[in-house]
């Protein structure tokens, strides 16, 4: 289980005992993590800390997202591309090529 926060303000984060993503994670067996923007050093010692190190909250955003997808990739699963789920739907239409002017 990972968990994020932009400013490590984050109850569940500060109180990571008793927040109920991680205590529901430790109860089910799975390790925790937090994916944070700038160290808080606010963790219990057996939750990893992925420090990204960023100035801005909108880096960090970026940057958990990328993290979060390329985690999808790593575990074997596969993330739906936009031309597979549009033919899944059946929405697809040609395209118009009109020359810009």
């Amino acid at each position: 289980m990972a968990g994020r926060t932009k400013k490590g303000k984050f109850p569940e984060i500060k109180k990571a005992n008793e927040g109920k993503f991680t205590s529901w994670a430790k109860k089910n067996g799975f390790k925790t993590a937090m994916i944070a923007g700038q160290d808080r050093q606010l963790l219990e010692s057996d939750i990893n800390n992925i420090v990204l190190d960023c100035k801005y909250f909108h880096t960090v955003e970026v940057l958990s997202l990328i993290l979060f997808y390329d985690l999808i990739h790593a575990c074997g699963a596969e993330c739906p591309s936009i031309k597979a789920e549009v033919i899944r739907k059946g929405t697809a239409m040609p395209l118009s090529r009109n020359p810009l002017k």
